[in-house]
């Protein structure tokens, strides 16, 4: 099945673009860095989970808690917390 067909009509090549503008460009479609309160406090209640994990192990295995949603969970958790966002993305949203 080939690409579905829109209205647009095709681009023009553009010139080879330098790295800043490709950065730039990327920073400009990056996602807010600011989270609203209720995000925040969900991110507040990932992280007390995450922690005492080991405190409360069994029970969180009696309901079903796994290594893999343990995984998911710091994988989601340090993703909401900025660890791979570039420096520059958080320059761009205050400047």
């Amino acid at each position: 099945m080939g690409k579905p067909k829109t209205s647009k009509s095709p681009k023009a090549p553009r010139a080879e673009r330098t790295e800043a503008e490709t950065l730039d460009e990327a920073v400009d479609e990056a996602t807010p860095t600011a989270l609203d309160a209720e995000a925040t406090a969900f991110l507040g209640r990932v992280h007390t989970l995450l922690f005492n994990i080991p405190k409360h192990l069994e029970r969180a295995k009696r309901h079903g808690y796994t290594q893999k949603e343990h995984d998911l969970g710091w994988e989601l958790y340090t993703t909401a917390s900025g660890k791979n966002r570039r420096f520059e993305h958080y320059s761009a949203a205050v400047g």
